[in-house]
């Protein structure tokens, strides 16, 4: 089985060695690494060059923005699985690999594989690592996505599927992941393992507004029948937080949105694989 691995990167000459070593370092060897850079010219492009000779496929061009790199990916991809660990992101450890693809090889059917995440503060001062067991119903992902870089996708779901929206600057992956999940019961598998450490950067506060615009934009057209319940859900979060979490299990929209989760035809098509952590 071959995983490909696609980086995008523009500027990072501070991340991208260590998100390159973090890859050449992995004890399964069966990958193919891709990396799009968007015309560095910080010095990331010297880095690069350092390691070319393990680096299957490298572009440098301008593009239309991250989805838009990553499409580029996508298209000179061969494994059977991609995955993306852009500039900022590692693996959690060297076995990540190994351990990914022996859950595959027991479960050939799964064509989507999700782990969780180690999460590190913009400061670096605090970490924390965030799991998903939340996600197994379709309305579950209605406020949460998956974070990119523990999902393993089968490269068949881009060729049925297409790939990222460049419609969306921000939340493509998220609309990409209800389409496979949500609208197609693509089969897919939780690995509980960390899979990938990111550290959290800044939004401006022009990203933010882009994001709940594209994120109400997802829900409408994926969730229409309980978008005005999460769009006064929100609301009354925002602006009335003491009091909502004190009457917050009480709210009829809660119970309306547990009531629809509750029912079977909204599970996702999951299996949970607990494998034992490193």
């Amino acid at each position: 089985m071959k995983i490909s691995i696609i980086t995008v990167c523009f500027n990072a000459k501070d991340t991208i060695e260590d998100t390159l070593l973090s890859v050449f370092n992995q004890t399964y060897e069966n990958i193919e690494l891709i990396v799009v850079d968007g015309v560095s010219n910080d010095g990331t492009l010297e880095i690069i060059n350092k390691y070319k000779a393990k680096i299957a496929h490298f572009i440098s061009e301008s593009d239309e923005g991250i989805y838009d790199a990553m499409n580029k990916g996508i298209k000179l991809a061969t494994g059977d699985f991609i995955i993306f660990l852009n500039a900022n992101d590692i693996f959690y450890n060297n076995e990540v690999l190994i351990s990914v693809v022996n859950a595959l090889n027991k479960h050939p059917e799964i064509k989507f594989l999700f782990g969780d995440v180690k999460c590190i503060s913009e400061d670096k001062k605090n970490a924390q690592i965030l799991t998903y067991e939340n996600i197994q119903t379709d309305f579950s992902l209605a406020l949460n996505n998956i974070c990119h870089q523990v999902i393993f996708y089968h490269k068949s779901l881009f060729e049925k599927f297409g790939g990222y929206c460049l419609d969306y600057k921000i939340c493509s992956d998220w609309d990409f992941n209800i389409k496979c999940l949500v609208q197609n019961k693509t089969t897919a598998l939780y690995l509980q393992l960390p899979i990938a450490i990111y550290q959290q950067g800044g939004f401006s506060s022009n990203a933010i507004e882009i994001c709940k615009k594209e994120r109400k934009d997802i829900r409408k057209k994926y969730y229409s029948k309980i978008s005005f319940f999460i769009s006064i859900n929100n609301f009354l979060s925002k602006h009335f937080l003491t009091p909502y979490k004190w009457i917050g299990n009480r709210l009829l929209i809660k119970k309306i949105i547990g009531l629809c989760t509750s029912h079977d035809k909204y599970k996702l098509n999951l299996i949970i694989f607990k494998a034992i952590r490193k």
